[in-house]
Order: structure tokens, then sequence, then C-alpha cells
């Protein structure tokens, strides 16, 4: 899992999208929903290694390639994306709730927050040295307590 797998990465997006006639605004949701997941995931490796105690060999470097499996499927009016990688120490669902209950913004919370605000949905389970994280995200925003003014 690397920066460099992007392109190949929008790519499916871009061609999984066209094949189902998504529009534009839910095709840049879910592709800018990879790359935010994608980051956070690499920032929390990178957090978790360094905060570790204990020999570099007993962990992977944060640049090491990982695995990512993607999934991505049309729901109703949701695209729901699931991605499996290799375990990390944290859980994403937390990490997302406090940098939304934090007044100040680090760099590191800010893929988390794009998230909280473009996803319908994230959920992050950890299963046998594996993290599955599922994303629902619509595609034009769903505005919450608002009124037609006209």
């Amino acid at each position: 899992m690397e920066t460099g797998a992007l392109p190949d990465i929008q790519n499916f997006v871009r061609k999984f999208s066209t094949e189902r006639k998504w529009d534009a605004s839910l095709v840049n949701r879910v592709q800018l929903a990879v790359e935010e997941t994608m980051l956070a995931l690499m920032e929390i490796r990178k957090a978790d290694f360094n905060g570790r105690a204990g020999a570099p060999a007993d962990r992977p470097s944060s640049n090491s390639t990982q695995e990512l499996r993607l999934e991505l499927r049309a729901a109703g009016e949701l695209a729901e994306l699931d991605m499996a990688v290799a375990s990390i120490d944290s859980n994403m669902e937390e990490l997302i709730d406090s940098a939304k209950a934090e007044a100040s913004l680090n760099e590191s919370q800010l893929p988390l927050r794009i998230l909280a605000n473009i996803a319908e949905n994230v959920q992050h389970f950890q299963f046998h040295g594996l993290d599955f994280i599922s994303l629902s995200i619509r595609g034009k925003p769903h505005l919450k307590n608002t009124r037609k003014l006209i």
C-alpha cells in the first residue's frame, strides 16, 4: 500500500463508475475517499511504528509494500467501498471520532476529517491480523437541516 498505487486505483474506480453510469460527483467522492483512507492508514502505520517500543525488526516499515484489497459496489444511491489491509494497531472509527471532536487540526488528522465529511458511514473491523474498512459514500452531499427557499 503506497501512494504510487493511487493512479491504478483511481483508474479502477473510474472504469467501475463508467460502467454503472455514476455521476461525476459520486466518482469524485469515491476517489477522494479511497485516497484519504489510504493516507490515513499510512499515517496510522507510521504513528504506530514510531510510537512503539522495541526493535524495528519486529514491525514492517511504514514504507514497506502492504497488500491492499479493494472492493467497490453500488448500493442504491450509495457507493460502498471495502478495503482490506494488514493489521494496524488503531481503530479508524475511533480516530475519526477523536479528530471530529478536537477543535484544533493537525496535519495527520486531515484525512480523517475529510473522510468524516464525505462518507455516510465508516466501519473498521479487525479480524485475524487483517483490517477491514468499509465506507458508504453518497454522490451528492446529503444536507441535513436545510430548507428549500422557493
